[in-house]
């Protein structure tokens, strides 16, 4: 089972906020501590869920990693000798695909086993076989993305999209190659810029930092060094949406004008407004009057995502939460990943009027109150913005899979309690903790012995009295129900499911129909493969992990009888 909040609304919330680290720019600063030849010491570093599985990573290939507490972590990678990539452990992360760059320029070699994160849509990675063949790299895929090369030497590259991740493989990449690597269409977000800084104060020669044309002069070595990770604009930008959609005056430290202009633009649209400070912090008045502001001729406007300097898409999520409590109509248009607006029928379900046009816009009419309901996180932001949206709500809503949000947001639940917002985290057992477990533990759990669960009677599941033969039968008999009432986002659902392990071992409930774990076991449901080799105890928990997925309240719809 996964973690919950339970969330009491309408919140009033008042104090300081200080955000963190930005978590994209501790991701690629952590992967490129393995070109360095010395120890290197990162502060503001966010200790969520994708840091702890990426440093897990970094420890499982011999790095040394200490973490001083405080955000200050100092990580030794001298001693990795081999570009080996634990399967398991990058299977849970995206940013596992960062340590392309870094060890293809150490070691000549690398395997990067298919990563993990979001299902918010296709997550290409051709750019970043493009970036790093045309320096010298040779590619193929067994297994995983394979990549050799005799020596990487300096080229002018001409990037397909503007790649957030493959502009950063690249940058790591050419600042140990042999002469002047140009990157024409580069990623320019300020994590970027901020991993740029990082390696020139490594000893790396990278200029043209903040536009999308990067010269990189690639450096015989590269020593260890400090820094100190950029703070999270996204966190800044979510924020100032909750202060506003709850009516609250709250401070929020941490803001650099440039990394904020674009953001701006998007609220001001809403009727947002904050403040800037002589101390630097930006203070977000309470009871704003949140109205759309047309276009010309009373146009209906949009808020529309793009690369950098554009409107931020980890923020369309929140965007949409601010919209349903704007006076007007709007449009929110996510061009850069297909499935990430599919979470807007769990705000529907709280008394939003939002209409789904496509799997890229959606149309917001507000105002309209919220109410509570049973919610979960079905990735990073989009559970951030249900979060937000609890926070505004009227009653009690509870959010499953707040692992999902923690993956990106560091122990947001304290320190939005400590501005005043009422959020317990209910105590459930089997938490899915990071880092995920590495292979040795797993068969550490493999060899315990567990007393056998008797079969199930019978299970209510909504209005439906069933008789499955075992705890097996009870899951396969809920993921068809889910089928049934979902179709449309059935598949991604159950494929984003959190890395999970039962009480028979096993990390993964579903797989895509093709997969072949364990030997071809499982049975398969509307073109998802269920792994049916759990435990008795294990296949009863994972019924509940499903509702959960699919934004039910696993207590109110079904029954053990």
């Amino acid at each position: 089972m996964v973690s919950s909040f339970l969330v009491r609304g309408p919140a009033r919330l008042s104090g300081h906020f200080q955000p963190v680290g930005n978590k994209n720019a501790a991701l690629p600063i952590i992967a490129a501590c393995l070109l360095a030849e010395g120890p290197v010491t990162l502060r503001n570093v966010p200790m969520i869920g994708d840091v702890e599985s990426l440093l897990a990573i970094l420890e499982e290939m011999g790095a040394a990693v200490d973490r001083r507490g405080g955000g200050t972590i100092r990580i030794d990678a001298r001693n990795v000798d081999s570009p080996a990539v634990s399967a398991e452990l990058a299977g849970a992360i995206r940013a596992s695909i960062l340590l392309a760059g870094p060890l293809l320029a150490r070691f000549g070699e690398v395997t990067i086993p298919p990563p993990g994160g979001d299902v918010i849509g296709r997550r290409r990675i051709d750019t970043h076989v493009r970036g790093l063949t045309a320096i010298g790299a040779r590619y193929k895929y067994e297994g995983g993305h394979s990549f050799t090369a005799d020596s990487l030497t300096g080229a002018d590259v001409f990037l397909d999209e503007p790649s957030v991740t493959a502009t950063e493989n690249l940058i790591m990449a050419a600042s140990k190659a042999w002469g002047t690597t140009v990157i024409q269409n580069a990623a320019c977000e300020p994590h970027i810029q901020d991993l740029c800084h990082f390696l020139n104060s490594l000893g790396a020669r990278i200029t043209g930092i903040g536009s999308n044309i990067l010269t990189i002069e690639g450096a015989d070595s590269l020593g260890g060094g400090e820094h100190d990770i950029v703070p999270d604009h996204i966190e800044i930008g979510s924020m100032i949406v909750l202060a506003a959609v709850t009516g609250s005056e709250i401070t929020i430290g941490g803001i650099r004008s440039g990394e904020i202009r674009p953001i701006n633009l998007a609220w001001q649209r809403l009727g947002i407004d904050y403040h800037l400070q002589a101390d630097g912090s930006a203070l977000v008045c309470a009871h704003q009057n949140l109205t759309v502001s047309p276009d010309l001729g009373g146009a209906v406007p949009k808020i529309e995502d793009g690369p950098w300097p554009s409107f931020p898409a980890d923020l369309t999520s929140i965007a949409v939460v601010a919209a349903t409590q704007a006076t007007g109509s709007i449009m929110i248009h996510e061009k850069m990943f297909e499935s990430r607006m599919f979470f807007v029928d769990r705000l529907i379900g709280m008394g939003a009027r939002i209409v789904l046009c496509d799997p890229h816009r959606v149309m917001v009419l507000g105002p309209t109150p919220l109410h509570a309901s049973p919610l979960a996180s079905p990735d990073i932001r989009a559970g951030m913005a249900l979060l937000i949206a609890a926070l505004a709500a009227e009653g009690q809503s509870r959010i499953d899979n707040v692992e999902q949000i923690e993956r990106g947001y560091e122990a947001l639940d304290s320190r939005l309690t400590a501005l005043g917002a009422q959020i317990e985290r209910l105590p459930v057992p089997n938490q899915n903790l990071y880092p995920v477990r590495t292979e040795r533990q797993t068969q550490k759990k493999r060899r315990k012995v567990t007393p056998p669960t008797p079969p199930p009677k019978g299970l209510q599941l909504f209005d439906r009295q069933l008789r499955p033969s075992s705890w097996n039968g009870a899951l396969r008999e809920t993921v068809q129900e889910m089928l049934t009432r979902h179709p449309d986002i059935y598949k991604e659902t159950m494929l984003r499911l959190p890395r999970w392990i039962g009480s028979s071992g096993d990390s993964r409930l579903a797989y895509p129909k093709e997969a072949n774990p364990r030997n071809n076991y499982g049975t398969v449901i509307g073109d998802v493969r269920i792994f049916s080799g759990y435990a008795a105890q294990g296949a009863r928990e994972a019924v509940d992990l499903v509702l959960n997925a699919f934004g039910y309240h696993a207590d109110a719809v079904r029954q053990w009888t």
